[in-house]
């Protein structure tokens, strides 16, 4: 008889659990709001001038190299030449700590590889606007124009040189790079024209002898017509061993905008005894600069260089 009797208060106790306040009502079901997704990871932060590095980045750098054997008795062979575009295959790695520029350049049968830190300024032979590097226990060195030196005034993008000598195999490699900030395809001025002075430095193997080469350079750039074109004037050498200065051959380049702020093209000296090709890009807000590197090759002499310029 018991049973009778709690079987109905039972089921009558587990009605009110569902039914709100046991009233015979129902009420909505209870509204569980997720929460909010997190937010964003923050950009990573970049630089905003060559001129005031402050965070660490990778720099894809245009390149352009130059080997050669050297025999005991000073006579070369085996000389090869490379130019490339802004890629992969050739960057500077800047860390902030320590003020560290690594070079690696993977091309043109070289593979460089090599961190030039505040500790390898050589100050005797730096000067207001170029700063050398040495590294006595691989024998190479890096020539940079000064980020943000006031005698030329870059501030997105800055050139180098760098040597990479094998004293046991007697192989011998020279580079030339430009590297900065690049313009965004999105920033890059699609009408009207801008011409960008600026300089160049690089490196020339004729016969046996190794020279430095420098000179001028001024881009006339076409927007609307994507034609990029230069000069390259006042061009001198430098002998490595003895200081000697000479003349050597002005050349010019003909070449146009690619992709985004990219350009290529070739480039011919004066006096068509040397001809090769050329290669950059545009650095900073709005195209205020430029940059890339070239490789000249013909009877008896090769040369590499990099070149920057602004408006």
């Amino acid at each position: 008889m018991k049973n009778l009797v709690f079987k109905p208060i039972l089921g009558a106790l587990i009605g009110c659990l569902i039914l709100t306040a046991c009233g015979g009502g129902s009420s909505p079901a209870t509204r569980i709001t997720p929460p909010p997704p997190p937010p964003p990871p923050p950009p990573t932060p970049t630089n905003t001038s060559i001129a005031a590095l402050t965070v660490d980045e990778v720099f894809a750098a245009s390149s352009a190299v130059i080997s050669f054997d050297l025999a005991n008795d000073g006579t070369v062979s085996n000389v090869a030449t490379g130019q490339l575009g802004i890629t992969s295959a050739s960057h500077v790695d800047y860390t902030h700590t320590g003020a560290s520029f690594e070079v690696e350049i993977a091309h043109g049968g070289i593979d460089m590889d090599q961190a030039f830190t505040a500790g390898d300024i050589d100050a005797a032979a730096s000067d207001n606007s170029f700063r050398v590097y040495s590294v006595a226990s691989t024998s190479r060195d890096f020539i940079m124009l000064i980020p943000g030196d006031a005698t030329y005034g870059q501030s997105y993008v800055t050139l180098g040189i760098w040597n990479s000598p094998d004293q046991n195999t007697r192989n011998f490699a020279f580079g030339s790079i430009a590297f900065g900030i690049k313009t965004k395809g999105a920033d890059m001025p699609t009408t009207g024209s801008a011409t960008f002075n600026g300089l160049t430095l690089g490196n020339l193997v004729a016969g046996t002898t190794l020279y430095r080469v420098s000179g001028d350079v001024a881009f006339s750039v076409d927007f609307g017509t994507n034609a990029v074109n230069g000069t390259f004037t006042n061009m001198g050498k430098e002998n490595v061993q003895t200081g000697a200065v000479s003349a050597w051959r002005n050349f010019t380049s003909t070449g146009s905008i690619s992709t985004g702020s990219l350009f290529s093209g070739t480039a011919a000296s004066d006096d068509a005894v040397l001809s090769g090709t050329l290669s950059g890009s545009f650095f900073g807000p709005s195209a205020v600069e430029i940059g890339g590197t070239w490789s000249l090759s013909g009877t008896g002499e090769n040369a590499v260089g990099a070149f920057v310029g602004k408006q």
